[in-house]
């Protein structure tokens, strides 16, 4: 969290006390932050069916021109993607779990980003490269938000969607895809 939003949450959450102090009021902090994670009341309404949360940032909105170039971009390596049936995402999240990496949750540094794509035999010319950069730093901290790029380039990945999973979806899913890449009586064969 930067200085502005713990700031921000102080003058939200201050109480002032009989002696004139202020205080951080952390019962209503917790409280906030229950009603913003929990269903309230189920032990009077235990049939309510809690909504689905999506707890991911959103991506960073560019000018239309800029829109339109990364959209072409990102087309391009979805088709590139769909022909080799590659998984996108598996270079970056190597990335994320390297101990000498800044370790933070879902966001890689830029020149990881860069790597990555060289991996998987995408090489970007810089003005391109520099639009991704901008698109998917969600945090404006210099990073880039892997899961929503990866997301964004293969229609297939499902693991990168933090929403609330169901039971019944946890069987149906293959190596992070809706469907087996490779056909089911071929697998079977082997």
């Amino acid at each position: 969290m930067t200085e502005e939003e713990l700031n921000a949450l102080e003058e939200t959450f201050k109480k002032e006390m009989t002696d004139g102090e202020q205080y951080f009021d952390w019962r209503a902090f917790a409280k906030k932050l229950n009603e913003a994670l929990l269903v309230s009341n189920l032990e009077t309404q235990p049939s309510t069916t809690p909504a689905a949360r999506v707890i991911e940032r959103q991506t960073a909105m560019l000018s239309p021109e800029e829109e339109a170039r990364v959209a072409v971009v990102l087309g391009q390596m979805r088709e590139r993607f769909r022909i080799r049936s590659v998984y996108a995402k598996a270079p970056f999240h190597d990335f994320s779990q390297n101990f000498n990496s800044p370790m933070l949750v879902d966001h890689i540094t830029r020149q990881q980003f860069v790597q990555g794509l060289s991996r998987l035999g995408i090489e970007l010319d810089g003005p391109d490269c520099q639009l991704l950069f901008k698109k998917y730093d969600d945090d404006g901290e210099g990073t880039v938000n892997y899961v929503a790029f990866s997301r964004d380039v293969d229609p297939t990945e499902t693991f990168s969607d933090r929403k609330a999973i169901t039971p019944a979806m946890l069987g149906s899913f293959y190596g992070g895809f809706r469907e087996p890449k490779v056909h089911e009586a071929m697998l079977k064969s082997l």
